[in-house]
Formats: structure tokens, sequence, C-alpha cells
């Protein structure tokens, strides 16, 4: 058998699991909800676009029935504006 640069330590036994995997989900639980997809915002590279787009998230966030607490919600939204404010102000410079 040829080794294709892996070392000649020992080898794993396959246990039949996964490791990748989550945890297995009991018999019971409830599928988690879909959050998943693609959401795209446009937006010009000046300040106004900094309360827009954090409006735009949060307005998301809610429309999405997402279960985040208010704290959550508000530690995002200062993330968003920081992005945001960095792109408006580093891509006035382009």
């Amino acid at each position: 058998m040829d080794d294709h640069g892996r070392g000649s330590g020992p080898r794993p036994t396959d246990s039949g699991e996964d490791p990748l995997d989550p945890d297995p989900v009991e018999p019971g639980t409830p599928d988690p909800l879909p959050y998943e997809g693609v959401w795209r915002f446009t937006a010009p590279a000046v300040e106004a676009s900094v309360p827009q787009a954090r409006h735009a998230v949060r307005d998301l966030l809610y429309r999405q029935g997402v279960p985040v607490s208010d704290d959550l919600v508000q530690g995002l939204l200062l993330i968003v504006s920081e992005l945001v404010t960095n792109a408006v102000r580093h891509a006035a410079l382009l």
C-alpha cells in the first residue's frame, strides 16, 4: 500500500462515526429552523448607508423570526455598523 506522504504512525480505525458530524440529535427533537440562504444588500459608499444597513439587518432578523436576545441583536448591529462604516470610509478612497 502506498502512503502518499502520510506518516508511518498508527492509523485510526473506522468506528462508523463521522467525526465531523455534530452530536446526534435525540429522537423527538424538532428539526432546527432553516436560516440558510443568501441575503444581499447593496448601498452606496456614503455615511447614510450605515444606518440603512443596520436597520435592514435588524428587520431581516425579526422578519425571519431568528430567536436571539436583544443583547445579541445589539451586538450584531454594532458589528454591522463597524463593518459598513469601514467599507464606506475606505471605499471612498478608491
